[in-house]
């Protein structure tokens, strides 16, 4: 059985340092992630999430054997 408590604060998030520079970018900037299928896949969700917060920005990826190259275009 649960205990409900009343007027208990929600507590605040910590404050995550972004892992990829996509905030710090500008135009024709790129950035190169050594890894697998999977490391290049989550570099892909991260780019969906942050662009869900800036419609605006617009991001070109190549993969190769190596990892993924991230370029902003816009």
């Amino acid at each position: 059985m649960y205990k409900i408590e009343k007027n208990v604060p929600i507590a605040k998030l910590a404050s995550k340092k972004p892992k990829y520079p996509f905030g710090q970018m500008e135009v024709n900037d790129s950035f190169f992630v050594k890894g697998d299928k999977k490391k290049k896949a989550a570099v892909c969700v991260a780019i969906y999430y942050y662009k869900k917060e800036n419609p605006d920005v617009k991001f070109c990826t190549r993969t190769n054997d190596e990892g993924i190259r991230i370029w902003r275009t816009q």
